[in-house]
């Protein structure tokens, strides 16, 4: 469970910005054996929900946050802590970095960069 709790605080200090929170959570994630993929793979997955929240936001005001985590097959809680930050974010600066996840994607994939190098560039630029 305490593993799960700092892989979840390391993708929120990642979205908040917070670099030297981020860089020490990764840190102990890779020192307890994470890879780069599954580190990379969860914040990809939380730039993609707060993309997608904020789009269906942005169409659809007043939702609930119930409506909105059944319209996007989202957990309710997923929803609820993912709302204020969504709010401050504007839908093209989330696009951006969704853009800048993806460029590191094919990188990785294509043998332009490692996976762990271009992911402390993108924490090291957020």
């Amino acid at each position: 469970e305490k593993e799960d709790d700092n892989i979840f605080g390391m993708v929120d200090a990642v979205v908040a910005g917070n670099r030297k929170q981020a860089f020490k959570l990764m840190a102990d994630q890779r020192k307890i054996g994470e890879d780069d993929t599954y580190l990379f793979s969860m914040i990809t997955r939380q730039f993609r929900i707060l993309v997608q929240l904020r789009d269906l936001f942005e169409r659809k005001d007043n939702m609930t946050s119930e409506v909105l985590a059944r319209e996007l097959g989202l957990h309710t809680f997923v929803v609820k802590k993912s709302l204020p930050v969504v709010k401050k974010y504007p839908l093209s600066k989330l696009k951006n970095i969704y853009e800048q996840l993806l460029q590191i994607d094919i990188k990785t994939k294509t043998g332009q960069g490692g996976q762990s190098i271009l992911l402390d560039l993108f924490v090291g630029r957020s």
